[in-house]
């Protein structure tokens, strides 16, 4: 692989943040309660993060998007983890020290 390719390849750390209340990415803070389903992104014929499609539509825009090339996480392991606590966000809450995250667990 050429240098291009290898750059084009590798992610970066967003700053993507599952919290108890809302999906922060970077700015744009996302509610728990308005995610009705999560679903690959593509962008050029390439996954590139993953589409959040509101339970209710508030403006005409598309479904936000987080994730993508500039976040270290794969769009399948943020998928997993957008699913395991979409319905259960206040388990984000219990303390780091009682293990690893289950969805982000090879």
């Amino acid at each position: 692989m050429d240098g291009r390719t290898v750059y084009e390849e590798a992610r970066f750390t967003g700053r993507l943040a599952l919290t108890v209340s809302a999906i922060r990415h970077g700015r744009t803070a996302l509610d728990w309660t308005n995610i009705d389903r999560v679903s690959p992104h593509r962008r050029n014929g390439r996954l590139d993060g993953v589409r959040l499609r509101p339970a209710v539509w508030r403006s005409l825009r598309p479904a936000p998007v987080v994730g993508g090339r500039d976040t270290a996480v794969p769009e399948d392991r943020l998928i997993a983890a957008l699913d395991d606590y979409r319905f259960r966000p206040q388990d984000l809450a219990s303390d780091p020290r009682q293990g690893p995250l289950r969805a982000c667990t090879p």
